[in-house]
């Protein structure tokens, strides 16, 4: 039984060997989320949480048997191109889902941006839960697939029987929610997201050292989405500003991006976040920040 994997390319489907059923035994695996990470303008509450769907991250597994790949091979572009077959496959799912969360109008003309992604998208409900963000199109499932690719990715490999043994605590945990993710890698879940959003952007890059950051071990996303166009890119807000304006709405679960770079040399410079009024943000609000020389 393929789940979603069957409906959707129910041909490619069909040619898995009988030992590679891929029953998506990932499907709402995260359970109902513990607690809202709500938006920092308490007059736009956050929409009821929705289970986690990773239906998505079921079909990269089965498309590694498929094609002939594999986890923590830092496939880029290439691989998704390997065939017409692929192509249908990868597009049709993560990767076209996570062009539609960093702002790539899918269901509109489809060649234009979303204003406010990614912030403003949460992926943490549907529209049948209230999720009135921005963001149209299957994000609330291709976001959460790769948020536990990326856990498998980070802490697959240095967990007790590696990578196999991290999924199956993650499919049989009593915990739920974002409780499942700290069970398994020991970190909270503010930490965690920090990582994931730092992978979605920084994943691949190089410095100017030449040093590539692999923050994901699976996908090189840079070189998948740095050759694509720009509107199916993550594309941060950009400031060169001693002092960068930032205002902004963030929706639960999800992250605004701010590339800074200042001019000249600068004193020693800090950072503060606070709500429209200048109140401090609650503990669930955190901030985030990669250095890249």
């Amino acid at each position: 039984d393929l789940g979603v994997a069957a409906e959707r390319h129910q041909r490619l489907a069909e040619r898995l060997p009988a030992q590679a059923t891929g029953h998506h035994q990932f499907e709402g695996l995260l359970g109902r989320t513990d607690r809202p990470h709500a938006v920092v303008d308490a007059a736009r509450p956050e929409p009821q949480l929705r289970d986690l769907e990773a239906a998505t991250l079921a079909e990269q597994l089965v498309a590694y048997g498929l094609f002939g790949q594999g986890g923590r091979q830092n496939l880029g572009l290439a691989a998704v191109e390997h065939s017409e077959e692929s192509r249908a496959w990868y597009w049709g799912g993560w990767i076209g889902e996570m062009a539609s969360f960093f702002g790539w109008d899918g269901l509109g003309s489809g060649s234009g941006r979303v204003r406010g992604a990614p912030e403003e998208c949460t992926w943490i409900g549907s529209t049948e839960d209230g999720n009135t963000g921005p963001c149209a199109g299957r994000h609330v499932y291709g976001v959460p697939s790769m948020l536990l690719r990326f856990v498998m990715d980070r802490w697959g490999e240095g967990y007790p029987g590696g990578e196999a043994a991290l999924i199956r605590r993650v499919t049989s945990s009593p915990a739920t929610g974002f409780s499942t993710l700290q069970g398994v890698s020991g970190e909270e879940i503010e930490a965690i997201l920090a990582e994931f959003y730092i992978a979605l952007w920084g994943d691949g890059r190089e410095s100017s050292s030449g040093h590539v950051w692999d923050w994901m071990a699976s996908w090189d996303l840079h070189d998948i989405f740095g050759r694509l166009p720009d509107d199916f890119r993550l594309q941060p807000r950009t400031s060169s500003s001693r002092s960068p304006p930032a205002g902004a709405n963030v929706r639960g679960g999800s992250s605004l991006y701010l590339h800074w770079t200042p001019n000249g040399s600068l004193a020693p410079t800090s950072t503060r976040v606070t709500t429209p009024s200048g109140a401090p943000v609650p503990g669930h609000i955190s901030l985030w920040a990669w250095r890249i020389r």
